[in-house]
């Protein structure tokens, strides 16, 4: 199973083939800062036939003393909340949200659970809408699928992982001010994992909030080397560079519980613009 070999559809097929049997659509919409805004969002209007998956309590685990401020879910848990949106065998997901992270963040979960026929919707809803393609307030019914997760530990490091290692670049995801220590308006510490390079995920997009053309993505990546590791804050938007890696053949690894969980290992050295 590999990462690059189901990134992103455009708005035109999932249009063509939205009331096929064998299609999932998922509304990832989210915001950090206020926990309701994402489903208040899907209930004023979603694509027709999509389920609302919650960040907080469908894509996160439980919060513990280690493991960042969204750990990967419980796997029974995840399996429940992916059948009763009717994901199994067979099925192939679509996944959407209004700036790429939150779709990004399913996507990459449910290839981590073993379900690798996903995709994310290039320009998420925002791109529907602009098209003016049909948004619905009706609520699609729960399923009784059967979601049967197989674990690839391959796509991840763990804090561990990320000390020791020394063949693979590790790449922070955050805005560049966070990355330098600058501003920090989450977690309790500033700065950014020793040796850490900065590739700001919203780079990965145009204006438009697409992923960006091969070429570019190329330049943009083009000292990540074959194997990066990849985090931001808590695992979410560094989903993001990993489905644009994933676009041009690179297979990056996720370090889940990020700069959050880092940082809850006093031992652990960070970096700031002025030094350690």
């Amino acid at each position: 199973m590999s990462l690059t070999n189901r990134t992103i559809v455009e708005t035109g097929w999932l249009a063509k083939h939205l009331r096929e049997d064998d299609i999932v659509v998922a509304d990832c919409r989210y915001n950090l800062m206020d926990s309701s805004e994402g489903r208040k969002k899907y209930l004023s209007g979603h694509i027709p036939g999509a389920y609302f998956v919650d960040m907080e309590t469908d894509l996160t685990g439980e919060k513990k003393e280690h493991g960042g401020r969204h750990p990967i879910p419980d796997k029974d848990d995840f399996s429940k909340k992916m059948s009763a949106i009717g994901v199994e065998k067979g099925k192939t997901v679509v996944a959407y949200d209004d700036d790429l992270s939150g779709a990004s963040r399913l996507w990459w979960l449910l290839n981590y659970f073993g379900h690798d026929h996903v995709y994310v919707l290039n320009g998420g809803i925002g791109k529907w809408m602009e098209e003016g393609r049909e948004i619905s307030l009706e609520l699609p019914v729960e399923m009784n699928s059967r979601f049967e997760p197989a674990v690839n530990h391959d796509l991840l490091f763990d804090v561990h992982t990320v000390r020791s290692s020394r063949s693979n670049v590790i790449v922070d995801s955050r805005a560049p001010e966070r990355y330098a220590g600058k501003h920090e308006p989450i977690d309790f510490k500033a700065g950014h994992i020793p040796g850490a390079v900065n590739i700001f995920y919203r780079d990965a997009m145009n204006p438009e909030g697409k992923i960006k053309e091969r070429d570019d993505l190329r330049k943009l990546y083009k000292n990540t080397g074959p194997s990066p590791v990849i985090y931001c804050g808590s695992g979410i938007t560094s989903c993001v560079n990993i489905l644009g890696m994933a676009v041009i053949g690179i297979e990056a690894k996720l370090y889940p519980g990020s700069w959050s969980d880092w940082i809850s290992y006093p031992e652990n050295d960070v970096e700031t613009e002025a030094g350690s």
